[in-house]
């Protein structure tokens, strides 16, 4: 995924929180739209109705961690697009932000994510290199 696409996924978020901020629900989309809009953030119509009902955008705490275990998310996002795409929507899924935002702020957040991290089995696969055998 390029810087690019991860601003257009970052504003397709930011759309669909407003759109259900206001009507609550996806049922002001036609079938045809929740798929087209599936489709263009690479995600299925089924996931997209499954995460819209608690559409967060937890995308800097998912890059905060990535940091937090020495790995620069813009590399990630270039070299492994679709893998950071199925990992944002895990984070849109958490329910352990608040949990995550305190091992951020303390500094805790690499030694901590295996214990609430929907996404620390990537992150560690991702921070233990190409050569590292699969977790």
């Amino acid at each position: 995924m390029s810087v690019l696409d991860a601003s257009i996924l970052s504003r397709t978020f930011d759309w669909l929180k407003a759109h259900l901020a206001r009507n609550g629900e996806l049922d002001g989309l036609s079938a045809a739209d929740i798929d087209f809009l599936a489709a263009d953030i690479g995600i299925t119509a089924k996931q997209l109705r499954a995460i819209a009902p608690s559409v967060v955008d937890h995308g800097w705490q998912m890059d905060a961690m990535m940091r937090a275990r020495g790995l620069d998310p813009s590399t990630v996002r270039q070299m492994f697009a679709p893998l950071v795409r199925d990992m944002e929507v895990l984070c849109t899924q958490c329910r352990s932000a608040g949990r995550c935002r305190n091992a951020l702020a303390r500094g805790t957040a690499a030694q901590e994510m295996d214990a609430f991290c929907l996404n620390a089995g990537t992150i560690e696969q991702l921070a233990a290199g190409p050569d590292a055998p699969p977790r």
